[in-house]
C-alpha cells in the first residue's frame, strides 16, 4: 500500500491519501521524500520545513493533468514546477505533491502552463 500522510491544501492538516491510483495513472516517476537524491538536501521550504512529500515527475501533459486531477479530489497542497533544482520551486509546499515538468518538452510544458484548469 501507497499510503502517505500529505498536507491539505488548508494547510492545517495532514490527511492519509493512498497514492497506488496516482502511481497507476501516470507514466513518470514518482519520488518521495525520503528517498536518498528525491530532493536535493539544500531546498527547504520558506517556513524551513523539508519540501514535498511526493514528485512526480511527469512524461507528458497527461501526467500533469492526472496529478492536478488527484490532488483537487483529495484537497491535497500541490505546486508545479519546470526546474526542480531551484528552490524557490517547493516554497509553500510542506509535505504536499510537487508536480516537476522538467522532464517533458519545452512545448509541452509550454502549452500546459497556458492551459486554464479549475480547481
Amino acid at each position: 500500500m501507497m499510503e502517505l500522510h500529505l498536507r491539505s491544501v488548508d494547510g492545517d492538516r495532514l490527511v492519509p491519501v493512498n497514492l497506488g491510483g496516482l502511481a497507476l495513472s501516470v507514466r513518470g516517476e514518482l519520488s518521495f521524500q525520503k528517498e536518498t537524491g528525491a530532493m536535493p538536501d539544500k531546498i527547504r521550504t520558506i517556513d524551513g520545513d523539508r519540501g514535498p512529500a511526493v514528485i512526480v515527475r511527469c512524461a507528458d501533459r497527461r501526467d500533469a493533468m492526472q496529478c492536478l486531477e488527484f490532488a483537487a479530489r483529495h484537497g491535497l497542497l500541490v505546486t508545479m514546477t519546470n526546474d526542480r533544482r531551484d528552490p524557490r520551486s517547493w516554497d509553500g509546499c510542506a509535505q504536499g505533491i510537487a508536480v516537476d515538468l522538467s522532464a517533458m518538452s519545452r512545448k509541452g510544458a509550454r502549452h500546459l502552463a497556458q492551459t486554464d484548469t479549475a480547481g
